[in-house]
C-alpha cells in the first residue's frame, strides 16, 4: 500500500496463468495493521518512533500509580525521539504514555524525551520514576487526568521548552526528588 497507513484495501488485478483464464479479473482485499506500537525500551541508544503511538498495552511493574504504560524505558542511556509522532491514550485506566521505570534496585540514567508535540488522555502523560540525569524537552502535554509530567524519586532531572497545561491536577508535579530543573516551559 505504500505507507497509506492502517485500514483495509481492495485491488482488481487482470490474471495471467494458467489457473484462471488469460485476462479473467479477480478482487483481492487485505487488511494492513502498522507495526511496531508502543515499545518496551530495554537497551541503549535512540528509539525513534515511525507512527503515533495510541493506549497503554505494556504493564508496569514497582512504579507507585500506575499499572500500564504506552511506551516504557527500562534501560540507561536512551534517546526516545517521538519525531513529532503523538502519544494518546485509548482510555486505558491507571496509565501513563511514557515511563521511565528505573527500579528501587537500579535507577536508570541519562535518558532523553524529546519531540513529542501531544502526550494526552492519560493518568500522567510523562511519569520519570527512579531515574538520574533525565531529560524531557520540545514536548507538550495536556489533558491528562491527574499531572502532565510526574518526577518521583529522581535527580538531576531537566525539563526544558515543555507545555504542560489543561491536566486535572498539576501540569508538573515533583516528589522526593532532588536537582530538578524546569526552564522556558509553561
Amino acid at each position: 500500500t505504500g505507507g497509506q497507513g492502517e485500514g483495509t484495501y481492495y485491488a482488481e488485478y487482470r490474471v495471467n496463468s494458467t489457473a484462471n483464464a488469460v485476462g479473467d479479473i479477480i478482487n483481492v482485499s487485505c487488511t494492513v495493521t502498522e507495526s511496531g506500537g508502543c515499545p518496551v525500551i530495554t537497551t541503549e541508544g535512540t528509539t525513534t518512533l515511525t507512527n503515533n503511538e495510541v493506549g497503554a498495552p505494556n504493564a508496569v511493574t514497582d512504579v507507585t500509580g500506575i499499572t500500564q504504560a504506552c511506551i516504557i524505558i527500562a534501560s540507561n542511556n536512551v534517546d526516545l525521539s517521538c519525531e513529532g509522532y503523538n502519544i494518546t491514550n485509548d482510555g486505558t485506566a491507571d496509565a501513563t504514555g511514557v515511563v521511565i521505570n528505573g527500579s528501587t534496585i537500579t535507577d536508570d540514567t541519562n535518558v532523553t524525551i524529546r519531540d513529542c508535540p501531544l502526550v494526552s488522555g492519560y493518568e500522567k502523560g510523562i511519569y520519570i520514576f527512579n531515574s538520574n540525569q533525565g531529560v524531557i524537552t520540545n514536548t507538550s502535554v495536556y489533558n491528562n487526568t491527574e499531572y502532565g509530567i510526574f518526577i518521583n524519586s529522581s535527580l538531576d532531572v531537566n525539563v526544558t521548552y515543555t507545555d504542560s497545561y489543561n491536566n486535572t491536577e498539576y501540569g508538573i508535579n515533583i516528589e522526593l526528588s532532588n536537582n530538578t530543573r524546569v526552564a522556558d516551559t509553561r
